[in-house]
C-alpha cells in the first residue's frame, strides 16, 4: 500500500493497547514523515495532557486525535466531550476508533463536531487500511478546510465497502 504523504504531523493518540500503539505508530509513520506521535493509555491522562499543551506548547498542538473509544478510566466518549471543552481543541478533527459496529455508538460519537468514528477491524492488514483511510480523511479535511467549506468524511459503511474491495 503506497501512500507517502510529505506532510508534517503532530498526532495525539489516546489508546491503551501498547499493540495497538505500536501499530499506529509504525503505519503513520511509514506514511506520513516527518511525524511526532504522542500517546495517552487513559482518559484523564490524556485530557491533562491536553489541558497542559492547549496552555504551554502551542507549538506541539495536535494537528488531529485518534481515540479509542474503549478506554479505562474515562471512556472515549467522555473524552471526546471533554476535549470538546478545551477551547483550543474545539474544531481539532478526531478519529474515533471503535471495535464496535453499534450504530447507536456511531451517532452519538459524530454527533461531536469535527468527529469521525472508524471500526477497529480484526485483522493487521485492515487495520493499515483503516488507518490510511484516517489519513485520507485528515486530507480532505484539510481540504475542505483550506477552502472554507464543512468537511465530509465517508460514513463508516462507505469505508466498510473499501475493506471489501480488492482494491481498497
Amino acid at each position: 500500500m503506497e501512500l507517502n504523504r510529505a506532510t508534517s504531523l503532530n498526532i495525539f493518540c489516546i489508546e491503551d493497547s501498547y499493540a495497538d500503539q505500536h501499530l499506529i505508530s509504525l503505519f503513520i509513520k511509514q506514511h506520513s514523515q516527518p511525524t511526532s506521535i504522542a500517546f495517552a493509555d487513559e482518559g484523564q491522562q490524556a485530557l491533562d495532557y491536553l489541558q497542559g499543551l492547549s496552555q504551554n506548547s502551542i507549538s506541539l498542538l495536535p494537528d488531529f486525535i485518534i481515540c479509542d473509544l474503549n478506554l479505562p478510566v474515562l471512556n472515549g466518549k467522555e473524552v471526546i466531550s471533554g476535549i470538546r471543552k478545551l477551547s483550543t481543541f474545539d474544531a481539532t478533527p478526531i478519529f474515533a476508533l471503535s471495535s464496535s459496529n453499534s450504530p447507536k455508538e456511531i451517532r452519538e460519537v459524530e454527533g461531536f463536531p469535527y468527529t469521525y468514528f472508524f471500526r477497529k477491524p480484526d485483522t493487521l492488514n485492515d487495520f493499515e487500511k483503516v488507518l490510511c483511510q484516517l489519513l485520507d480523511a485528515w486530507d480532505l479535511h484539510q481540504r475542505c478546510r483550506a477552502r472554507k467549506q464543512a468537511p465530509v468524511i465517508p460514513p463508516q459503511s462507505i469505508a466498510d465497502d473499501l475493506l471489501r474491495s480488492p482494491d481498497g
